[in-house]
Parts: C-alpha cells; sequence; structure tokens
C-alpha cells in the first residue's frame, strides 16, 4: 500500500536539493514544471501551466524567500486517477488505480496562475494569469505503466 504512494512521489515529485525522502535522487521527471514555476516568480511571463496539473487542482508550489505559486480554475478539478487498496481474502492486499478520462475543465475554464510573497509584514499578490487548458492523460499513463513496470501490475483496458 506504502509503496504505490511512494510511487507517486518518486515520478511526480522534483525534491528538495535533488532528494526525495531525504536520501533517495530525485528523477526529476517533470523538471519542465520546476522551472515553469521558479521563471514564473522571476518575472518572465508563461503561456502554459504545469502538465501535472492532469493529476488535479489546485497544483501549488511552496519556494524559497516566501513565494507560492497557485495554479488553480474558477472551480477544483478532482483527480481523474483513482487509487483504492483492496483486501483479499489471503489477507494479503492489491491496488487498483484507475484511470477515468474525461473534459477536464468546464467550457470557459481556464486554469489560473498566481504567484504571491509571503513576509513578516503580510502577504502580498503579485499577479494573476488565465490560461488555456492543454491537458495530457499520458502524463498519467506515464505513472500507470510505471506501476506495471516496477511492481508487476496488469492493465485490463487501456483506452489513452
Amino acid at each position: 500500500m506504502d509503496e504505490i504512494g511512494k510511487e507517486m512521489i518518486r515520478y511526480r515529485s522534483y525534491g528538495r536539493r535533488g532528494k526525495i525522502f531525504n536520501e533517495e535522487k530525485s528523477e526529476k521527471i517533470f523538471e519542465d514544471d520546476h522551472n515553469l514555476a521558479y521563471d514564473y516568480i522571476k518575472g518572465k511571463n508563461t503561456n502554459k501551466h504545469p502538465t501535472r496539473v492532469v493529476f488535479g487542482l489546485p497544483h501549488n508550489y511552496f519556494l524559497s524567500a516566501g513565494w507560492i505559486i497557485n495554479i488553480n480554475s474558477t472551480n477544483r478539478r478532482a483527480s481523474p486517477l483513482f487509487i483504492h487498496i483492496h483486501k483479499l481474502q489471503n489477507g494479503k492486499y492489491i491496488g487498483i488505480l484507475t484511470l477515468i478520462p474525461a473534459k477536464f475543465l468546464k467550457n470557459q475554464d481556464g486554469i489560473e496562475i498566481s504567484k504571491k510573497r509571503v513576509r513578516a509584514r503580510g502577504i502580498n499578490l503579485v499577479t494573476q494569469s488565465k490560461l488555456k487548458a492543454d491537458i495530457d492523460y499520458k502524463i498519467i499513463k506515464g505513472f500507470l505503466d510505471r506501476i506495471v513496470d516496477k511492481m508487476g501490475g496488469v492493465v485490463i483496458w487501456d483506452v489513452i
């Protein structure tokens, strides 16, 4: 059960100082997402959002010097990936991961990206932008493929 969560962290996390779990080297699979957040606090305009928003919104970054990047929409968006841990009759457990792809946001909703800085004297909202949603369910498919490869899972039906 714990291994599925750890694999998700290994897949999604950039890490802190190149490490995850304080010891493992981060794979930095989504380094572009990390760089986008740091470029944004430096004032560079962006016309795209992190690819990992497909896992659900809000999607936040807490960076050094009190910077917070908030990536959201008008409404929350639950993850289309469902994880169910099922106890078998023999007392062992099995993880069932289900991807239910659907329209990610309502017709006119975009993805909002904002940055603010938290300081001792208060919070300052610095900028806010609205971006067109560009969602790729293959990002989650990559995670599911990883589970199959590393944990001996089986794909029942693949529509992506």
